[in-house]
């Protein structure tokens, strides 16, 4: 039987606190939550062929994106602005007027992100963050050593949803 290959996981994840936003998901057929918050957390694994000091992936080119992830989201309304279902009434650089599956809001711009997503959904979220983070990356993924990751996204504790992406 040939050795086993060893792998190593190298886990990040950011505090409670440092997450919280406002968001509505949709479903296929038109209709949505109601608006609501989280204090969510993002969870995020990093495959690593070697955990060699030589091959060690630098932990900030995970945290400092993922802290100005939260920046930028905390205390916003997170809107997926490829959703069909989703229409800019109007964006005058101080307000945005929306509507979302026939309901109709005003908000302050700055209380507002629009996400390049289909969905703020835990699923539309992970997916969003794991692309986010592998262009943020590119210097460890360059190295080779980083073959793949995952992001969790949990709105709450236990409730969440994942994506991974392979790498090599």
């Amino acid at each position: 039987m040939p050795p086993a290959r060893a792998r190593f996981r190298l886990h990040v994840v950011t505090e409670p606190e440092r997450l919280y936003f406002g968001h509505m998901t949709v479903y296929p057929d038109g209709h949505k939550e109601r608006l609501h918050g989280h204090n969510a957390r993002i969870f995020v694994d990093l495959d690593l062929a070697d955990g060699a000091m030589a091959r060690m992936v630098d932990l900030d080119q995970i945290r400092l994106p993922l802290g100005a992830l939260c920046d930028a989201w905390r205390e916003r309304l997170l809107l997926p602005a490829k959703n069909p279902f989703l229409e800019i009434v109007r964006d005058d650089g101080d307000e945005l007027e929306f509507r979302l599956c026939g309901a109709r809001y005003v908000c302050p711009r700055g209380d507002v992100v629009l996400l390049p997503i289909e969905n703020c959904s835990v699923e539309g979220l992970a997916e969003h963050v794991a692309h986010h983070l592998r262009d943020a990356m590119a210097a460890a993924v360059a190295e080779g050593n980083v073959l793949g990751f995952e992001v969790r996204v949990e709105e709450l504790p236990g409730i969440g949803a994942s994506h991974y992406l392979a790498l090599a």
